[in-house]
């Protein structure tokens, strides 16, 4: 992401947190949240991107795989590798 492309950003960080089975309910929460009025109220009138940080590629993948019925929401994912490597906004 460049600089303008978003202002606001939540941020969770999964740690063996991420289950098949209660990843969809959380991203329901997120649905919920993000399809209300106090999602834009709460951000100053536009949409938080939210980033999701996995330990490992596996949980990422689950995530990717839950989150693909969410076309709408604005989810990030990257793992503490990449980000060791790379930073959260990439190389400066």
């Amino acid at each position: 992401m460049h600089l303008g492309d978003f202002e606001w950003c939540l941020f969770e960080y999964e740690r063996h947190a991420t289950t098949p089975r209660r990843l969809p309910t959380r991203l329901r929460r997120y649905e919920r949240y993000l399809r209300s009025p106090y999602a834009s109220s709460d951000h100053g009138g536009l949409l938080p991107v939210v980033l999701f940080v996995f330990e490992s590629e596996s949980a990422e993948e689950v995530f990717l795989n839950a989150a693909s019925w969410l076309p709408r929401a604005l989810l990030a994912s990257a793992t503490t590798a990449v980000l060791d490597e790379h930073g959260v906004l990439g190389p400066s």
